[in-house]
């Protein structure tokens, strides 16, 4: 049964963030808290809720932040409320110096409010019995069998198998907390930075499981979370949406946060109502997922102009800033991420985020020793983050240390072996030293982990080249022309953004026409050359493999 567009119908979902507050699920709580928040219309309960679960996530800038904006008092508050939250505050010893010095303004705003307590309290008695429960999780009696309880269980087992290194295990254990409870984010999180998941396995999970057919909105999230590809994101879309109507950019390519309103809003809840699911379109988790899929399209310029959104509500926000580094980075823009970098360092200099950023700044200035060292230093403050272990391999590989590179590389690949990103880039560095059958065994399975993605085929091609296996190298190229256009379909003339698969396409046509060249197939190698070059006009490698090509065919007919 759906419910009414009443704050008091979203009972149910505080009911379950109270349950995972008591099972220590801070991170699933927290998830549910955001969207009680934006759902409510933030509403005063869902605000101290919300606050609360940053406090005890130990996201004190965070709550700060987020309490600071508030314009409203807390007299609206129940008592109840106001002892979780002071006793969320009080147990922190370091939480002043957290809060940049505003621990005493948080404490002097409820103190302030004690004769009045104490005057209306018949007057309160009775309002503060409307809600049966209160924040507090230990005035949420919890059933032994409930899906919470079973769900919490099942990922602690998972947690525990994996600081065993018994991978499998935890993987179906994580897995089995889904299944008892969808809304169970920590499982879904655990599973995506321990990389446990195929890609096979992960669109299995967000599009056939049976356990989000009653909360459908939760496959964008989980979509989000576990870095699905965009072709299952674009399935997800389809399934939710009959077209996306847009005459300029092909339908199953276009994203917007817009756009995703409308997806959003043809999803279905058993918790939130068809109004409140509307509300969610401002929930930061849901640009958060936005962010992944413009990232992961190479849209470096839309992903930058949603990260600065997402900022702005929520500056303090720490799941963005490594894709706000990383678009900085990719867009050329030094000054902003010079800027970026040293605000992170002061805010947080504890934080392996904070020096990564500082990383790719020295990395966009050429200067890669410098870069080395910042990758470095985030990697001894958090060693199993696998993304500055690729930064510090690519620092060492723009100056053909191959050997370091790939030590880099092979560390993320110990860390995880489903990582698509170090056995990639492991096949690159071996190519390059012209180690080519360790090359191609790594490609396949590059290939064998992210089916859709055209770079693993790209590669191959340019390996079968350099052996002179024409045949095999215009099969590869043609492969990753295909899952490439499948990303962009027709190409749009006046598209800029979307130079980064511009990029794989134009390298892989070219490729081909150079294949097609040596085979003696000069009319196919002409034409495949001329489609690069519509693509890229001032490509140079473009203009002078065409040089070659008529050079050759001259001296061919002479």
């Amino acid at each position: 049964m759906k419910l009414s567009n009443c704050t008091d119908d979203m009972y149910p979902v505080k009911l379950k963030i109270y349950k995972y507050l008591s099972l220590g699920l801070i991170r699933t709580a927290s998830f549910l808290a955001s969207k009680l928040y934006h759902a409510t219309e933030r509403s005063p309960d869902a605000k101290l809720i919300y606050l609360n679960c940053l406090l005890l996530g130990g996201e004190f800038k965070r709550a700060n932040s987020f309490y600071s904006t508030q314009s409203e008092n807390i007299s609206s508050l129940k008592k109840l409320d106001r002892i979780f939250f002071l006793r969320s505050i009080l147990s922190h010893q370091d939480t002043k110096q957290q809060l940049n010095g505003d621990k005493d303004s948080l404490l002097e705003s409820f103190f302030s409010r004690k004769l009045e307590d104490h005057e209306n309290f018949d007057s309160r008695k009775s309002n503060e019995q409307s809600l049966p429960i209160s924040l507090d999780s230990s005035f949420v009696l919890l059933e032994e069998n409930s899906r919470e309880v079973e769900a919490a269980y099942c990922y602690l087992q998972g947690k525990a198998a994996l600081q065993l290194v018994r991978k499998k295990e935890a993987t179906e254990l994580l897995k089995e907390a889904l299944q008892y409870d969808c809304f169970c984010i920590d499982a879904i999180a655990t599973l995506s930075e321990s990389d446990l998941l195929t890609e096979t396995e992960k669109r299995e999970l967000v599009l056939n499981s049976k356990l989000l057919e009653d909360e459908s909105w939760l496959q964008l999230f989980y979509s989000g979370l576990l870095k699905c590809s965009l072709s299952s994101f674009y399935e997800i879309a389809s399934l939710r949406l009959n077209s996306l109507t847009n005459e300029t950019v092909p339908k199953r390519f276009y994203l917007s946060v817009e756009s995703m309103q409308n997806v959003l809003a043809s999803c279905h809840s058993h918790y939130f109502c068809e109004d409140n699911l509307k509300r969610l379109s401002s929930d930061t988790d849901f640009l958060i997922t936005i962010c992944g899929f413009l990232y992961s399209q190479k849209r470096f310029s839309h992903c930058d102009q949603v990260l600065d959104k997402v900022l702005t509500q929520d500056k303090y926000c720490s799941s963005v800033y490594t894709w706000k580094a990383a678009c900085l980075y990719a867009l050329g823009k030094v000054h902003e991420l010079f800027r970026f970098a040293h605000w992170l360092v002061r805010e947080f200099p504890q934080s392996e985020c904070s020096w990564y950023a500082v990383g790719c700044y020295y990395l966009s200035c050429n200067q890669y020793f410098q870069a080395r060292q910042y990758f470095q230093k985030a990697t001894s403050l958090r060693p199993s983050w696998s993304l500055s272990w690729i930064a510090l391999g690519h620092a060492f590989a723009f100056q053909d240390e191959s050997d370091q590179a790939l030590a880099s590389y092979r560390t993320v690949y110990r860390l995880s072996s489903l990582s698509f990103d170090s056995v990639l880039f492991m096949a690159i560095e071996y190519l390059r030293q012209n180690n080519f059958s360790q090359a191609q065994r790594l490609l396949e399975q590059a290939s064998s982990i992210a089916p859709s993605e055209p770079q693993p085929f790209h590669e191959m091609g340019v390996l079968h080249y350099r052996q002179e296996n024409f045949a095999s190298a215009i099969d590869n190229f043609q492969r990753s022309l295909q899952l490439t256009k499948q990303m962009i379909g027709d190409i749009p003339s006046a598209y800029p953004e979307l130079s980064g698969y511009f990029s794989m396409l134009t390298a892989s046509l070219l490729g081909l026409g150079h294949c097609y060249r040596r085979q003696g197939l000069y009319s196919k190698a002409l034409d495949t050359l001329e489609d690069a070059l519509t693509i890229a006009p001032q490509d140079p490698y473009i203009c002078s493999a065409i040089e070659t090509f008529w050079w050759n065919h001259y001296w061919n007919l002479a």
